[in-house]
């Protein structure tokens, strides 16, 4: 079989999946929402488990196709990354810093050994991102995108109401429609300059290891990445705190924009009753969206899990035993972050809501023997935006103490 063929089959064989197996379940449980049935009815746990089945199934034919054109030459395999991406990055020569530190008479860094400052490489600017979303709740769900130039367009199209015609002979009766839309929002990078003193101390508890810059690259890039991901729902440029004013995050700009579906929770005292009124808030076309998913604070999550927690069933047994980890309302997943104001609930697809990065990451480092320390000194550049206002179900207002 040629392998295009072989590809066109796949990828035949990824829409039947989604269309016979994944999506019927998705309309099943919307349905079961609609009706007002409970998230623990037993009805809904099968259909949920059914449904991780089903795209744990989907991710194995998306990474068949991936293998087929890999071997077949019609993408280039990944490229095999260096085991310490981070080698370089902070010091010339490790082991002169390290014979240095632990061996040497005088107790100083020399600053030949000191790396230059300027942009990282694309791969180690690629690795310390990774870094920097990867254990954040919502900057590690969301959709990333690596930027050439400051600014960057999310276009999306749109089509509006019904416009097809029936022709008749003799006569004009087909104009310009108008129904599609073009619209489109921006990324445009700003940039925030974090630095860290790395003390005497430090490194001589950290540079005997093998991967001394590793261990400093997960140790700076998770605090750049906890202020980022505040950043991300509660930047706001008019603020008067100076680093919260940085630069605008989704709910400023989601509280802004009027396509935004905002849902007024001040009366559901009850989390059912606000998870309802939330998910009610998407319009129906919406909901079965393959990445639909739900962001709130981990109290509101643990309301929710206290309401499950508190059924005799094989979903209570698993929220107690697990926690907020696969926790889902009827198929959505949950995340929990604690950047997320406890009266706010949000629901959208994850890959709706963006961070830009540009792909220029700087970082300067200097000894200073009279503080016993060396500065280090990064600068990212950054954005946060969504792309379509109208799949946003927004809910504000949520009364304290949720039962």
């Amino acid at each position: 079989m040629d392998i295009n063929d072989a590809i066109k089959e796949l990828r035949d064989d990824i829409r039947a999946h989604n269309d016979e197996a994944i999506q019927p379940i998705k309309e099943r449980l919307a349905s079961l929402e609609e009706r007002g049935t409970a998230p623990s009815d037993e009805k809904v746990t099968d259909l949920e488990q059914r449904l991780s089945e089903q795209t744990e199934r989907l991710t194995e034919m998306q990474e068949q196709v991936r293998l087929v054109q890999t071997n077949g030459g019609l993408v280039q395999p990944k490229v095999e990354k260096k085991s310490n991406p981070f080698e370089g990055m902070f010091f010339r020569d490790i082991n002169a810093v390290r014979a240095e530190l632990l061996h040497g008479e005088s107790r100083a860094i020399a600053l030949s050994d000191i790396a230059s400052a300027g942009k990282l490489t694309d791969e180690t600017a690629s690795a310390f991102l990774d870094y920097v979303v990867g254990d954040q709740p919502t900057l590690s769900v969301i959709e990333r995108r690596t930027m050439n130039s400051p600014t960057a367009r999310l276009d999306r199209i749109g089509v509006g109401t019904r416009q097809l015609v029936k022709p008749t002979n003799d006569t004009t009766v087909v104009s310009d429609t108008d129904a599609i839309s073009f619209s489109a929002r921006s990324l445009s990078v700003v940039e925030a300059v974090w630095g860290e003193n790395l003390t005497w101390s430090f490194l001589e508890d950290n540079i005997a290891g093998g991967n001394a810059e590793q261990q400093i690259a997960a140790v700076v890039s998770k605090a750049i990445g906890e202020e980022l991901n505040d950043l991300a729902w509660n930047g706001d440029e008019d603020s008067a705190t100076a680093w919260i004013a940085i630069n605008n995050g989704f709910e400023d700009l989601m509280a802004a924009d009027a396509a935004v579906i905002n849902v007024d929770q001040a009366g559901n005292a009850l989390v059912l009753d606000a998870l309802r009124a939330l998910y009610d808030g998407m319009p129906s076309q919406y909901r079965t969206i393959g990445d639909q998913r739900i962001f709130c604070s981990p109290a509101f999550a643990t309301h929710y899990m206290d309401k499950l927690g508190d059924r005799a069933t094989a979903l209570g047994d698993a929220t107690l035993a697990g926690g907020s980890r696969g926790l889902s309302y009827f198929g959505v997943p949950i995340t929990a972050d604690r950047h997320i104001d406890a009266d706010k609930i949000y629901m959208t697809p994850a890959s709706n809501l963006v961070v830009g990065f540009h792909r220029d990451v700087t970082q300067e480092m200097e000894w200073r023997p009279r503080n016993r320390h060396v500065e280090l000194t990064f600068s990212v550049r950054f954005d946060f935006q969504y792309k379509f206002g109208g799949v946003i179900s927004r809910g504000y207002q949520l009364p304290a103490g949720l039962e």
